[in-house]
């Protein structure tokens, strides 16, 4: 990315960039993207990621029943209290989620205060309270072939399902819940860019920008 400012870092605050989209839309891709960048600006970037704040679901014995894809299944109150602690610039405990037992593992301290702290998640625009700390908010569109194909080789590499398991789970409730509850999200966004294409190309446009905090 060139060098135009993407982040304008003033006063000593700290900067809360809120990233949405649907299923493997490119979302922690593009939290990795603009981590680097802040990076280069010498800026110190933490990625807190939605899915580590998922309920625990480890008793539930027939896992195909259960949604993921809505916000209840996450518990976003915690997620609130966590953002607020490290935006106040305090060490905060953060959960790990394993997503082959299906529970929170362990909560880990964060061992740094950031200057951006970016927020990845299917319903980090969902959410009003989150999105009212955020001082830039990006949502990723993505196709519904694009997020199938995606998901079936994430899941099935990293979180023990089967493909057939994952195209089931996507007609009954990866799809509609995305056209219902996380499309809409995208007109909170101040910028909309496509999971399909070079986000570094689209960020140099976005960059063009200048984002005083």
């Amino acid at each position: 990315m060139n060098t135009t400012s993407f982040f304008e870092f003033q006063g000593g605050n700290r900067l809360l960039l809120i990233i949405a989209g649907g299923s493997c839309a490119g979302k922690t891709t593009l939290a990795s993207v603009l981590s680097e960048f802040a990076i280069s600006k010498n800026l110190k970037p933490f990625v807190l990621s939605q899915d580590n704040y998922f309920l625990d679901f480890n008793d539930v014995t027939d896992l195909a029943c259960i949604d993921f894809d809505i916000p209840n299944a996450y518990d976003n109150d915690m997620l609130i209290k966590n953002v607020k602690s490290i935006l106040r610039g305090q060490l905060t405990e953060i959960p790990e989620y394993d997503f082959l037992s299906h529970k929170r593992e362990c909560l880990r301290r964060t061992d740094y205060v950031p200057d951006v702290l970016i927020v990845e998640g299917l319903f980090s625009l969902y959410l009003d309270e989150l999105v009212a700390l955020s001082k830039m908010k990006i949502f990723i569109e993505i196709d519904n072939h694009a997020m199938l194909s995606r998901r079936v080789r994430r899941d099935v590499n990293e979180r023990g399902f089967t493909a057939d398991e994952i195209i089931e789970r996507h007609n009954r409730f990866i799809k509609p819940r995305y056209q219902e509850l996380i499309y809409p999200t995208r007109l909170k966004a101040d910028f909309n860019l496509s999971g399909k294409k070079d986000f570094l190309e689209q960020l140099e446009i976005v960059g063009s920008r200048r984002l005083r905090v």
